[in-house]
């Protein structure tokens, strides 16, 4: 069922069951959750520190990335409906539910959206051109381990003694304004890029999918 609703991001749905929610779990090797992001929402970059993550796309388009270590190249993908990908244990990574969609044409100053939705809304370069559909996008997640752990970097790292943190940081003169603005741990999803919010508001209101339980 679709209806309209204003900008908004959506949480996870669901409780993974992992031997701390689930008892059967235990002996099992196995954590299952499902990822419901709202439009343009993403997950916090985080890892798993006793976990592989497998990933699967339900529905939506979602942008994967994860790195493994210090030097080794940032990996991307593109999820849509039926393609997976997984997270070594202990990488770092993160995932955006972006919507995009492909773009009609293209000027030296504007790209336009070919929904006829739109009504010929034209709009800036820099952003991108979303159909109505700025819609959720859900995701199947499996962890191989029934205790997998996570640690959202950015918490854990303003979480150290603001004095060594700044200077980890270039000696940056914002250390705790920084820290009051990052979202707590077991908020879910979190608001993404300003360009994709602005973009989808630019376009008409979201459409929300309501997903089945």
């Amino acid at each position: 069922m679709l209806s309209r609703v204003t900008p908004s991001v959506l949480a996870p749905l669901s409780t993974p069951t992992s031997a701390a929610t689930f008892p059967a779990a235990v002996g099992n090797g196995l954590t299952m959750a499902i990822i419901s992001l709202g439009p343009c929402s993403m997950l916090a970059p985080h890892y798993h520190p006793r976990a592989s993550n497998y990933v699967v796309a339900v529905t939506g388009t979602t942008v994967t990335h994860f790195i493994e270590e210090n030097g080794a190249r940032l990996v991307t993908n593109t999820l849509t409906p039926g393609k997976m990908t997984i997270f070594p244990q202990a990488s770092l990574h993160t995932m955006v539910n972006t919507g995009e969609w492909p773009l009609a044409m293209t000027s030296p100053l504007f790209l336009h959206c070919p929904n006829p939705s739109s009504q010929g809304l034209v709009m800036p370069r820099r952003l991108t051109c979303f159909p109505e559909g700025c819609e959720n996008a859900q995701l199947v997640s499996a962890l191989a381990n029934e205790d997998q752990g996570t640690h959202n970097v950015a918490n854990g790292l303003f979480n150290l003694p603001s004095d060594l943190v700044s200077v980890a940081l270039g000696y940056s003169g914002q250390v705790n304004q920084s820290a009051n603005a990052i979202p707590g741990v077991g908020t879910g999803s979190i608001a993404g890029t300003k360009e994709c919010l602005e973009a989808c508001k630019m376009n008409g209101t979201y459409v929300r999918r309501e997903f089945q339980a």
